[in-house]
């Protein structure tokens, strides 16, 4: 991966970067995934909100459309949740 600056900056100034690498996908040889091993609920919601689009399913798509955005929002909490200070809180 290349990364250009530009203007050129000069050498006393710091930069941080943060980068997040796309994920990789399943293969033979990579079985599983981050998604797959931390959000099993919500691969499996995503999976079946994509199927019943496919097959054009239009009784079942609200149906897993709301399962997902459920499953999404519950994952986002989960990940938003400080459990050093439920930890330090006795909860």
């Amino acid at each position: 991966m290349v990364i250009t600056l530009a203007p050129t900056p000069n050498s006393t100034d710091t930069y941080q970067v943060d980068y997040i690498s796309p994920e990789t996908g399943l293969s033979s040889s990579t079985a599983n995934n981050w998604i797959g091993d931390n959000a099993e609920v919500v691969l499996l919601a995503a999976c079946l909100y994509e199927a019943s689009a496919f097959l054009k399913a239009p009784e079942t798509l609200a149906l897993y459309k709301t399962q997902f955005d459920e499953a999404v929002g519950l994952f986002v909490q989960e990940m938003q949740r400080d459990y050093a200070a439920e930890y330090n809180g006795g909860i």
